[in-house]
């Protein structure tokens, strides 16, 4: 495996620019084509830590704030009419997240009738969060859904699996 400051200077500062962006998968990615001798294990273990490092040094671009307004113009950017609102649980390996999508009509796989439009990540158990995503149903005049904010599950029922 090849260390991180082995990388020529102009990878270094190519990956740098990802991260400093908050795009650890793009930087996983470029240190995986600046040099094979990265395994994926290797180029996460690298970018987590360089991410780290930029963090604490103070270099990480801010994380943009989510706003109701922000997220009801995504909402009104669907060409396909959305039928609700709704938030689940995912997660990775940096821990859970809740997603919040715009449930519209178009099969998709995961339903017959029904698919899904990212909106974006929100901490869910987070009170203000919440009102955020119940704010944007209410402005679009659709039910808000989520099963279980307050603990985070993988195999709860999605909103198209009401009965």
């Amino acid at each position: 495996m090849t260390d991180w400051h082995q990388l020529p200077v102009e990878a270094r500062a190519r990956v740098d620019a990802l991260l400093r962006r908050r795009s650890l998968m793009a930087a996983i990615i470029a240190l995986r084509e600046l040099d094979p001798g990265f395994g994926l294990r290797d180029a996460q273990v690298i970018a987590e830590t360089r991410f780290g490092e930029l963090g604490a040094a103070g270099e990480l671009e801010a994380v943009p704030q989510v706003t109701v307004d922000g997220l009801l113009a995504k909402a009104r950017a669907i060409e396909q009419r959305v039928v609700a609102v709704e938030g689940y649980w995912d997660g990775d390996s940096h821990g859970w997240y809740g997603r919040l999508v715009a449930v519209i009509e178009r099969p998709s796989r995961a339903h017959d009738r029904y698919d899904e439009v990212v909106l974006g990540s929100l901490g869910m158990a987070d009170a203000e969060d919440l009102a955020k995503a119940r704010a944007v149903a209410d402005a679009l005049g659709v039910p808000f859904y989520f099963n279980q904010p307050e603990r985070p599950d993988l195999d709860l029922p999605r909103w198209w699996d009401r009965g």
